[in-house]
């Protein structure tokens, strides 16, 4: 015969009640993310202008996305702002190339970025790409980088220009 505890507990019970706490949990972490964005977009209204140094955290056909090593904002640089040319995005190197001006943003890379744009309705951030600005930053450790990738890189893969 069963105890008491046991009809109580029963398996198909516990399962009904460990998902109802696995839903909740979700839900609480959706939130908490939604409540992260909204502070990072208001945050960066006030921004709207200002130049910054990012890395590239994703790559699309359109453009790519950069987060910003100060604050961690992601926004997204749109091929548009970019100097003209035709940009193909090769999935296999998470890369994106001008075909005419042999610009290369490869997951990962430093970028410079101007806040252009903050739409907290929508909830997004557009960055423009900066080829020269004056970002502070530590050249020596960026020019150290930029060796080692070449140095990983086969000589055909090098590209014609490499950004700063």
């Amino acid at each position: 015969s069963k105890s008491k505890t046991e009809i109580l507990w029963s398996e198909p019970l516990l399962e009904k009640i460990a998902k109802k706490n696995s839903d909740a949990e979700l839900r609480a972490l959706e939130a908490e993310r939604e409540y992260h964005k909204i502070k990072k977009i208001k945050f960066m209204e006030q921004r709207i202008g200002e130049t910054y140094t990012g890395i590239v955290s994703g790559v699309v056909q359109s453009g790519f996305y950069a987060e910003l090593t100060e604050s961690l904002v992601e926004g997204f640089v749109s091929n548009r702002t970019l100097p003209p040319d035709f940009y193909e995005l090769v999935q296999e190197k998470y890369l994106l190339k001008g075909r005419r001006t042999g610009l290369q943003f490869r997951l990962g890379d430093r970028v410079t970025i101007r806040v252009l744009k903050v739409n907290r309705r929508q909830g997004f951030i557009d960055f423009e790409w900066l080829p020269d600005s004056d970002v502070k930053k530590d050249t020596k450790e960026t020019n150290q980088t930029d060796k080692s990738q070449y140095a990983r890189r086969k000589s055909d893969e090098r590209p014609t220009k490499r950004r700063r």
